[in-house]
């Protein structure tokens, strides 16, 4: 992937912070807050969405290094798979099974029932069966973990074993794939569209159209110049939604999802490339830097503090839900940011140093913007 300056490479971490505030924001926010049809407060999708961009970007742009290196070497594929899914597992899993075992030690809700699903990274194949379990699950938000696991078992494959034409052919299909879900030209269920592989595979798809443009040096830098018209052809979209007009509203709303994905796709690559003026200072300040690199625990863990609280509220004061609000978005998000933090400095951290005993062999080379970014992807 092309070069950028190592001072701008937390810019995607940053993103990543944004990402889950928005995720939190919707998770405490009353749902009265619409305009019109439009749940004007529901970022949560959102900041999933954008994890997942960034998700596709950094891992298809790392899977194409170790496709050069393979063919350069003239490797087999047991080493770099062995490599990268020792490296995904090391970074992931622990922090993953460590929440899941809390859970379960302490009963939270149905998570014992659950706990088969959970632990096989199968959360939104387990929406699938009992579409209520997204919302009375105490973990309702691992399936977008669940969901990224199962990319990862196919994506590496496809891309060491494809050559650049059909790549690129697999990543546009996965995109329109996609895009007929989001149609409902699958007959699936909202509960089960809204969190379902086929919902999923556009947002990843784009990421990995973004890492295969860089890696092909295609000309993006022209169109990321326009990205805030593209973003605001993302809500001129959605005005029917916000000014009730339902029926038409909705038709748009397929289009309206998929222009909202290319917003996010220029924005990591703006990231990516190192933004500038107000902008770039605002992701290069370093509390939201680092809020970046701990926010998969951040993710991780809030929504299982979330769910404690409402219990521990229900059996104190005999109320759940508790309130929602302002102040419990502020005060989970600082819970979890301290719980996020000790575990990234205790634990994850720890264990994410082992990474490097799973590099796959390689000569010395520049540090490029995957290899920054890689460590806290």
């Amino acid at each position: 992937m092309s070069m950028a300056p190592a001072a701008r490479a937390g810019q995607i971490d940053t993103l990543r912070a944004f990402a889950v505030m928005a995720v939190i924001f919707s998770h405490t926010i009353t749902p009265e807050y619409a305009i019109g049809e439009f749940a004007f407060f529901e970022f949560g999708a959102y900041g999933v969405y954008i994890f997942f961009v960034i998700s596709g970007f950094l891992i298809t742009g790392q899977l194409l290094d170790i496709k050069k290196l393979r063919e350069a070497r003239d490797d087999g594929l047991a080493a770099p798979l062995k490599s990268f899914f020792a490296k995904r597992a090391l970074r992931l899993l622990p922090a993953y099974y460590l929440a899941l075992f809390g859970a379960w030690i302490i009963d939270l809700r149905t998570i014992r029932a659950e706990m088969p699903w959970h632990m096989a990274q199968l959360t939104n194949v387990l929406f699938g069966f009992d579409q209520q379990a997204e919302y009375t699950s105490p973990v309702g938000h691992l399936w977008s973990l669940s969901m990224e696991w199962q990319f990862y078992l196919v994506w590496p494959f496809v891309i060491l074993l494809c050559g650049p034409r059909s790549l690129l052919a697999i990543t546009l299909g996965l995109i329109a794939f996609s895009f007929t879900a989001w149609l409902e030209v699958l007959p699936l269920p909202q509960p089960i569209l809204l969190t379902s592989i086929p919902a999923s595979l556009d947002s990843l798809g784009f990421g990995a159209l973004l890492a295969i443009g860089v890696e092909r040096r295609w000309p993006i830098a022209r169109f990321a110049r326009h990205v805030w018209w593209v973003g605001l052809a993302v809500v001129i979209m959605t005005v029917p939604l916000m000014v009730g007009q339902a029926d038409f509203g909705w038709e748009l709303a397929p289009y309206a999802h998929e222009m909202l994905n290319v917003f996010f796709m220029l924005v990591v690559y703006r990231a990516y490339s190192g933004w500038t003026g107000m902008t770039g200072y605002v992701l290069n300040l370093a509390p939201l830097r680092y809020m970046g690199v701990i926010s998969y625990g951040i993710y991780l863990y809030h929504q299982y503090i979330l769910s404690a609280y409402e219990g521990l509220a229900a059996r104190l004061w005999g109320r759940m839900p508790v309130d929602y609000g302002v102040l419990l978005t502020v005060s989970l998000l600082v819970i979890s940011w301290i719980a996020a933090h000790f575990s990234w400095k205790w634990f994850e951290e720890p264990i994410n140093r082992m990474r490097q005993r799973y590099s796959y062999p390689q000569k010395e080379r520049p540090v490029t913007q995957t290899n920054i970014t890689s460590g806290t992807s």
